[in-house]
């Protein structure tokens, strides 16, 4: 599912992708204010609660959210290290960073007796509704350091996983939670299925991957840097741009195919002109979705559509406050137009814009039918998986 949002980093990252603008300019004049304990006064307030440089670190963390942060562009504020690995280098920032207000509730040092590292955890929510309703966003978690003598700030991650153990295999290189039992026979799995999807799709096969399994979605999201955040169930994230998937699931563990189909087909998917539907329909049908096999899946959505016989095409498509199935709805028609036109024909969707209207548009093109004759060829496709018997 990315490191977008997203949302997924999975999804997550292409969105803040598209919206970038808009939300820049939000971000700009966003409000950002010091919770109760943490002392912004420029001497200090003399008393036991004053830690050091703590006004200084607020500054310069205030003036990086209502600058750069949105943005993403070269900044004094950020890591120079952190920024040079990574384009959009700020991890937690691609969930939190929403126009919302910001609350820094601390400023701590990360290890006792270790001057020269701190912990800033802020609060990202907006007040709702006449009684005032807080509507956390996010809590995040970065780290204040010392770089060319000025405090800048950079990421949890490589901190909270430095007693990890890695495993090398093949292009993967896998960091593992301790206490995690690393199943190395699914790792040789997952390397042997990311190699054929690009032989399948003709592109250039993953040379580098770096692999984050954890056995719950909290522990995901704290070395991500979020230590609250809306929608905080999800499990698993892909992030092309930063190389990296990260599953928080004992399930998927080394072998999460979804996420793998993300990451190897992320030059024909994870563009401007990928319908959204299709990039998650191509991920389920090759690696199914949510713990269930991609038969699995079309046999659950048949049940749905079953039972909701009002659900179409066009509606899983255009009602945008309600999932009607949009991964498995997009994976029968991958399915749909790869049985008709093979890989090529995949590939054409891929590419096909992503407007609604222009994904109507390739498919009619992709399948040589009328608008309505795809709709009902589509509900008759799901509902022949209700006759497929469930793995056990």
């Amino acid at each position: 599912m990315r490191l977008t949002v997203g949302v997924r980093l999975v999804p997550l990252a292409l969105a803040s992708h598209v919206v970038l603008s808009t939300v820049a300019r939000s971000q700009d004049s966003v409000r950002v204010v010091p919770g109760w304990g943490v002392d912004t006064s420029s001497a200090g307030s003399g008393d036991y609660t004053t830690q050091g440089p703590v006004p200084e670190i607020y500054r310069a963390w205030r003036d990086y959210l209502r600058s750069d942060a949105q943005r993403q562009s070269p900044t004094k504020y950020w890591s120079a290290a952190e920024q040079r690995k990574w384009s959009r280098y700020d991890i937690a920032g691609g969930f939190a960073y929403q126009g919302s207000p910001a609350t820094v509730l601390s400023i701590q040092l990360a290890h006792p007796g270790v001057t020269d590292e701190y912990v800033v955890r802020t609060l990202f929510a907006s007040v709702d509704g006449p009684a005032k309703d807080a509507k956390p966003i996010a809590l995040t978690r970065v780290y204040a350091i010392r770089e060319n003598g000025q405090w800048v700030f950079a990421n949890a991650l490589p901190r909270l996983t430095r007693d990890w153990k890695r495993h090398v295999i093949g292009h993967i290189t896998y960091f593992v939670q301790p206490g995690h039992n690393f199943d190395e026979g699914k790792a040789r799995s997952a390397v042997r299925f990311a190699d054929s999807l690009a032989a399948m799709f003709g592109v250039q096969p993953i040379t580098d991957l770096s692999y984050y399994v954890a056995d719950t979605p909290e522990e995901i999201h704290r070395i991500l840097g979020l230590d609250f955040m809306v929608g905080g169930e999800q499990a698993s994230y892909t992030d092309p741009a930063k190389k990296m998937i990260l599953v928080g699931s004992s399930v998927f563990g080394e072998d999460h195919r979804h996420e793998l189909t993300h990451f190897a087909l992320a030059s024909l998917t994870w563009t401007p002109n990928t319908p959204g539907m299709i990039n998650e329909g191509t991920a389920t049908w090759l690696g199914g979705s949510l713990g269930k096999s991609f038969p699995d899946v079309m046999k659950e959505y048949a049940a749905f559509l079953m039972a909701h016989p009002t659900v179409t095409l066009d509606s899983v498509l255009t009602v945008k406050d309600h999932d009607l199935g949009l991964r498995p709805a997009g994976a029968a028609l991958i399915e749909m137009t790869y049985q008709h036109g093979g890989i090529p024909g995949v590939k054409a969707l891929m590419t096909s814009g992503r407007t609604d209207a222009q994904l109507r548009v390739a498919l009619q093109k992709g399948l040589e039918m009328s608008w309505p004759e795809i709709e009902r060829m589509w509900r008759a496709h799901v509902l022949e998986y209700a006759l497929v018997p469930t793995k056990k």
